[in-house]
């Protein structure tokens, strides 16, 4: 792409080592209309930003994720992952369970359902998901389905608390989604195709464009559509994904961006848990194919559908510092009455049945409901001069807002017979329900949350720098429903409360050994409301998730590596309280208590970037321990160790355009308290007083898993390439997730192909 789109007038300052990795990685054409003294235009700092990183490489020139100050890696005091776009393109990543599950200190997981995965880091699951910066509300996106990889250029995840950006949060890692800009004055592009096993095929078109005659006012459109069946019965997924974005330079200092995201996503063979039944009734073992699942209807899906409008203005004052401002506006529409599935309290006898007065039970019937959110944000930053030393501030303002509205129905479930299941004689083959969206709302929740921030970086000496800051934030969530007895609509007041004027620090120290290694420390937190009460009916203090880091940090070349030693603490966790074990607080509630729950501790290590030229690695180790209150071990279903090493290596000697590469996922043994059958063939009542077999305790363990990639590609013209990508090369077979409940097992995926071809222009 043309680099040469800004010219230089009002400037703002990069790093210094930012500078020079940028220019390492880009080229000095980046800098040729740069003013005299080296400095940036606002219009160039933010496109060196997003697109620094795409230079056929996996290293990367600086993030924004821990303060929103461009910074590179060595100059953030938080352990920071960036997946560029040459990792996406080469290990063939379309969404973000893929990207998450080659990143250090990230555990993936697909127990619940293939279609709802989950990521954990540093002993809890992550919640946190921004688009350019712009926080999501968890549950606003699902990991596996909205969206595309299509539209991003790459991805930054931050691990640790991200309080001072988001203010909620957890300890654990907050993902950035940075998108694709339109930055060039030419016409270029690509259009690529992908087949693959189970069906799996993938067009997709990326062409950026000027739409002026001098390339002021540039566009860009990536779209991109899949059908894929799988390795699981009856599970198939079907997505259509399409970006549109626009770029004017309206002054030589000034930047402004519209865009546009569009996914409509169905997943056929949907339910709550793909998990393969383990244990007949009489405590043997089924030894199902991995392909085997629960009882879901072919039809049975939640389509989904989400667009996104956004616009942003960038602009650079006279004295260097620059104003950001970003908007978006999202909506999430999910269809309802297409989910049907299934489920049974009792294990399956050796010829496919349950006990006639078990039987099976049908799922909760989903109805219509839609997600409405809009998110702001400006901040101002630049630097300033005080005793002899140059400084950096920012302040800014964000805010978000999610409503999320559930539709009354009318559906006959029930007039479906499940009567006489069987499960080796299950096809999926049965008819619809009927369904109606009344199309009046049965709930909505109101989550509101703003918050001012301000950050410095101080240069204390030349060599020693700290980031300083605080967040102050106010949270509330409104909840109205429908009264099942009154069938009225109205304020639910257990459902509701806030938080207000919460403050959350941040603080950090960077010391700079030499001009390729530094040594850091930081502290950050974020809060978790929490609807819980004293004995007084006072709402309880947010949870705190507290982060303390310190560890290396080394840029050499076009070579990122760091070390980190980390602590994580859940703070102010409510509990009930075992002294009011038999009553209740004046407003019915449960009477709570505080504790400081949890401590995650851990080290990372991580690698990334170009060794030599043509020769890439990204590398990460792991290991995190959680524990409680009393030290016991929490999580014992995540591994505490991880081992991620993705490597590409272009052999020119022997073979000219050729790209060859290795990728390893190994994953340390695990262990889950779960259930199984008695073997005596006895039954009783469970806790929801419904007829049961008897379940034993047992604990099962897995062992360690190591999973070999390979990907191979070849230019066989300037212009046109082809690729092969092969995943668990090896059919390593393993179980992904073990059930606490009655043994269940979700299987890994076995074997996996892709065959891609790709044409540039």
């Amino acid at each position: 792409m043309d680099n040469s789109t800004f010219q230089s007038s009002k400037t703002l300052r990069l790093a210094p080592v930012t500078l020079a990795l940028t220019a390492a990685l880009t080229g000095t054409q980046v800098f040729a209309e740069s003013a005299p003294d080296g400095a940036q235009t606002a219009n160039e700092i933010e496109r060196i930003y997003v697109t620094a990183s795409t230079a056929g490489n996996y290293s990367d020139a600086a993030t924004k994720s821990a303060t929103k100050m461009i910074l590179s890696l060595k100059e953030t005091p938080q352990s920071v992952s960036v997946i560029t776009q040459q990792q996406l393109e080469d290990w063939k990543s379309v969404n973000i369970k893929d990207i998450l599950q080659h990143t250090t200190g990230v555990y993936a997981s697909t127990s619940r359902s293939h279609d709802r995965p989950f990521f954990v880091a540093r002993g809890e699951r992550i919640n946190l998901v921004q688009v350019d910066g712009v926080q999501q509300f968890p549950g606003g996106r699902r990991s596996d389905v909205n969206g595309d990889a299509i539209a991003y250029e790459r991805v930054e995840i931050l691990r640790g608390a991200n309080g001072l950006m988001t203010g909620v949060g957890s300890p654990t890692a907050t993902v950035n989604l940075v998108r694709k800009r339109a930055i060039s004055k030419e016409l270029d592009g690509h259009v690529g195709v992908t087949t693959g096993r189970w069906n799996n095929n993938r067009v997709e078109l990326d062409v950026s464009t000027p739409l002026s005659s001098d390339g002021s006012i540039r566009g860009r459109v990536a779209a991109a559509h899949y059908d894929r069946d799988s390795f699981i019965d009856r599970y198939s997924q079907e997505k259509t994904s399409v970006y549109m974005t626009a770029e004017a330079d309206v002054t030589e200092s000034t930047l402004f961006r519209i865009g546009y995201e569009f996914a409509d996503t169905e997943s056929l063979g949907a339910m709550n848990s793909h998990a393969t039944p383990y244990y007949f009734i009489d405590g043997s073992l089924m030894n199902l194919e991995r392909g085997s699942t629960g009882l879901a209807a072919n039809y049975s899906s939640w389509p989904l559908e989400e667009n996104t409008v956004f616009a942003s203005l960038n602009h650079g004052f006279d004295n260097g510092w620059q104003l950001n401002t970003i908007a978006t506006y999202n909506t999430i529409e999910m269809e309802g009455g297409n989910l049907f599935f299934v489920w049974t309290n009792d294990f399956y006898a050796k010829d496919g049945s349950v006990n006639p007065e078990v039987g099976h039970g049908y799922n909760h019937v989903i109805s219509h409901s839609k997600d409405t959110q809009k998110t702001f944000d400006i901040n101002l930053q630049g630097g300033f001069e005080f005793l002899g030393q140059e400084h950096d501030l920012i302040v800014g303002f964000n805010m978000f807002d999610r409503e999320r509205v559930g539709y009354n129905k009318k559906d006959g479930q029930r007039e479906i017979s499940i009567d006489n299941i069987n499960y080796y004689t299950w096809t999926g083959d049965i008819q619809r329900y009927s369904y109606e969206n009344l199309n009046t709302a049965n709930s909505t929740t109101d989550h509101d949350s703003s918050g001012f921030y301000v950050a410095t970086r101080l240069s204390l000496t030349d060599n020693l720098k700290s980031i300083i800051g605080f967040r102050q934030t106010n949270w509330e969530v409104v909840e109205h429903r429908t009264n099942r007895k009154t069938k009225l609509f109205a304020y639910n007041e257990k459902g509701s409360y806030e938080v207000r004027n919460e403050v959350t620090p941040y603080a950090g120290l960077i010391y700079d050994i030499n001009d390729e290694f530094s040594l850091y420390a930081s502290y950050t937190d974020a809060f978790e409301p929490q609807n819980a009460y004293d004995k007084d009916d006072n709402l309880q203090a947010p949870i705190v998730g507290e982060s303390i880091e310190a560890g290396l940090k080394a840029e050499i070349g076009l070579l990122n590596f760091s070390v980190a030693v980390f602590e994580s603490n859940r703070n102010n966790v409510a509990k009930a309280d075992p002294a009011y074990a038999q009553q209740q607080t004046p407003n019915g509630n449960t009477v709570t208590m505080l504790i400081d729950e949890t401590q995650t501790s851990g080290i990372e290590f991580e690698l990334s970037g170009e060794v030599h030229p043509g020769f890439n690695v990204y590398a990460g180790y792991s290991y995190a321990r959680s524990e409680d209150e009393h030290g016991s071990q929490l999580n014992s279903e995540v591994p505490e160790q991880l081992i991620n090493i993705y490597t590409t290596y272009q052999p020119t000697d022997l073979i000219e355009n050729l790209t060859i590469g290795l990728g390893v996922n190994w994953k340390d043994s695990y262990w889950v308290d779960s259930t199984r059958p008695s073997g005596n063939l006895d039954y009783g009542l469970n806790r929801w007083e419904e007829l049961s077999p008897t379940e034993v305790d047992e604990v099962r363990t897995h062992g360690s898993i190591a999973l070999f990639n390979l990907m191979a590609r070849y230019d066989v013209t300037d212009n046109i390439s082809v690729s092969l990508n092969i995943d668990n090369l090896f059919d390593k077979e393993y179980y992904d997730a073990i059930s606490t409940s009655q043994g269940r097992v979700s299987w890994g995926e076995p074997r996996n192909w892709k065959l891609s071809a790709r044409y540039n222009f």
